[in-house]
C-alpha cells in the first residue's frame, strides 16, 4: 500500500494551479484532484513496481530495495512536474474542455 500525502506541497500547488485554470468549469473542484491523485498514483505505483523488479539481484541488496522504497526515495520520484502537467494536461482538457477555447477578460 502506498499512502499520498495530498498535503504535500507539490501535490496542492498543481491541484490549485488546475483549479484556477479551469475555474468556471462544472465539476473542476471534483475532476482536478481526481485526476491529479490518479497520475502521481501511476508515478508511484511505477516507481515501486521498477524497485521491486530488480529485488534479489546481485546489484540490488535488501539494504539498497529500503533506501529505493524509502519515504525520501518516493517523494523523489513525484518532484518531477514536466510529464505529469503534460498528461494532467491532457486528461483534464478531454474531461473538463480545452483552455485553448478559454477566452480572457
Amino acid at each position: 500500500m502506498i499512502l499520498i500525502n495530498e498535503d504535500f506541497r507539490v501535490y496542492t500547488d498543481l491541484v490549485a494551479h488546475f483549479v484556477r485554470s479551469y475555474e468556471g468549469h462544472p465539476g473542476v473542484e471534483q475532476t482536478v484532484p481526481e485526476v491529479i491523485r490518479e497520475w502521481y498514483s501511476q508515478q508511484l505505483v511505477e516507481a515501486v513496481m521498477g524497485v521491486l523488479a530488480v529485488k534479489g539481484s546481485a546489484r540490488w541488496n535488501p539494504t539498497e530495495i529500503d533506501k529505493a522504497l524509502s519515504e525520501e526515495a518516493l517523494t523523489a520520484t513525484i518532484m518531477p512536474r514536466y510529464n505529469l502537467f503534460q498528461q494532467v494536461s491532457r486528461v483534464l482538457g478531454t474531461k473538463l474542455g480545452s483552455l485553448k477555447e478559454r477566452v480572457e477578460v
